[in-house]
């Protein structure tokens, strides 16, 4: 299985959670489906940000921008982290506020 099966796997099981949860009066197993629905999150979360995501190029229009330890001036493009929008420099393979894998355009 690749990540994106897996993907598509969790979000099938999401889905049935919703479903199944809908249909059921047992408050314990409601409860269950809930508690299954929240796992099934985190785990497509986590496994979403794995897959590399194209960063979003963007030309400094400001006098500075600081992006880890360096600063970056007038003119100079960095990118943006298509998953929070946090600036990255071209050199950050994850981006370092929220974790999104990271792909730059040739």
């Amino acid at each position: 299985m690749n990540y994106a099966e897996a993907i598509e796997h969790i979000k099938a099981r999401l889905l049935e959670c919703v479903l199944e949860k809908d249909i059921t009066d047992d408050k314990e197993e409601q409860e269950r489906l809930v508690n299954e629905f929240d796992y099934l999150s985190l785990s497509y979360d986590a496994l979403d940000k794995f897959e590399p995501k194209e960063a979003i190029p963007y030309e400094v229009d400001v006098e500075k921008v600081k992006i880890g330890n360096g600063f970056w001036g007038v003119g100079t493009t960095i990118y943006k982290c298509p998953n929070c929008g946090d600036y990255v420099s071209k050199i950050y393979k994850y981006c370092k506020e929220c974790g999104q894998a990271l792909k730059y355009e040739k």
